[in-house]
């Protein structure tokens, strides 16, 4: 994708080899932090801390899948946020939700200013459960062997579950999934 290569240029992104492991690690935790962000005895601000979290590792396992990750700079988190749109095709709206949310928990993480309301706990956990499902379908789609992988990991008994059916089809002339695409080709060219 030419927008994950360009920001791969200016070292926003690193190109980097992943695996089923590694995206289903991602999005285990993502699931269990949604799931208890749901967990309505908690605070409004512990809700909004769990789905804040949930909602980066499900992007980050979205930016996996392509093979990038975020580089060490200042912003790392913004840029995973800034990926949605070309990893998952995430709707603008949701990506801007979790820009202003973004926002919202560095200034009460670094700066201990502001706790989230009670509506802005129910609104993030919403527009997670919305990119969770955008990564269900974009997962499917990009790299089914991950998908399929992370479905029999988790088996059928989960509270929350991906949709169970992927679409048959791939992104890739090929057929071979993208996070073992990327490390395909590295070691073809140090051979």
């Amino acid at each position: 994708m030419q927008a994950l290569e360009n920001l791969a240029g200016t070292g926003q992104l690193i190109p980097e080899p992943t695996s089923v492991e590694e995206i289903s690690g991602f999005l285990m935790r993502a699931e269990q932090q949604l799931i208890d962000a749901r967990t309505a005895s908690l605070s409004a601000a512990s809700r909004f801390s769990l789905a804040y979290d949930a909602a980066h590792a499900f992007a980050l396992a979205a930016l996996r899948v392509h093979g990038y990750r975020p580089g060490r700079g200042l912003g790392h988190r913004m840029v995973v946020f800034s990926t949605l749109p070309h990893t998952v095709a995430s709707p603008a709206a949701e990506w801007a939700a979790l820009v202003r949310y973004h926002t919202k928990r560095n200034s009460s993480e670094y700066a201990g200013l502001v706790n989230a309301s009670e509506a802005e706990a129910r609104d993030l956990i919403q527009v997670t459960g919305s990119l969770a499902t955008g990564c269900a379908h974009g997962l499917a789609l990009i790299d089914p062997i991950c998908y399929q992988a992370r479905i029999e990991a988790r088996g059928r008994d989960a509270k929350w579950k991906f949709p169970l059916k992927p679409p048959a089809t791939t992104h890739y002339e090929s057929g071979l999934p993208n996070c073992y695409r990327m490390r395909n080709e590295r070691d073809e060219r140090s051979v």
